[in-house]
Order: C-alpha cells, then sequence, then structure tokens
C-alpha cells in the first residue's frame, strides 16, 4: 500500500487505489472503478478510504478541480492498487 506524505492533500489526481463498486438494477448491473485513497485498515480487516467522484465519471477523463468525495468503510477485496488496472 502507497502512502502519501501528510503534507501533500489528498486529490483525485494522485489517487493510489480503486474501489470496485457495481450498480444493480433488476437483473441488469454495471461494473465499475471509482478513484480513492486508503486512510486506514481496520482491525476486522476491513479498509477506511476517501473516495472520489460518482458512478458517470470516466476514469480515463482528467480529472475535475472540484470533485465530490467521501469516507466509505468498505471489505478489502474490493480495493486494488492502481498498479493492478490495465485501462
Amino acid at each position: 500500500m502507497a502512502f502519501i506524505p501528510k503534507k501533500q492533500k489528498l486529490t483525485a489526481c494522485n489517487t493510489t487505489h480503486f474501489l470496485k463498486c457495481s450498480h444493480i438494477n433488476g437483473k441488469s448491473s454495471v461494473d465499475y472503478l471509482m478513484r480513492c485513497h486508503v486512510l486506514k485498515t481496520m482491525p476486522d480487516g476491513r479498509k477506511k478510504v476517501l473516495v472520489f467522484g460518482d458512478r458517470f465519471w470516466k476514469l480515463d477523463q482528467p480529472p475535475k478541480t472540484e470533485i465530490k468525495s467521501r469516507e466509505r468503510y468498505v471489505e478489502s477485496y474490493r480495493v486494488i492498487a492502481k498498479s493492478e488496472v490495465s485501462l
């Protein structure tokens, strides 16, 4: 896991990981990735992540200056390093 120095601001431009997500509507589903930073690993194995963007934000687009971000607690298998993904 790559850690960012505390003085460096956590933004969508310098994310180190992706969060695997899926949107299910009836019988159809859409799988997608969201940019994130791993903030902490919890004692039970979950990860606390800072997630940027939304479902309709394409990863190959440059990040916007004002992007919504939220902290989430997720299972560790849903977080993958950027180096493991080829876009």
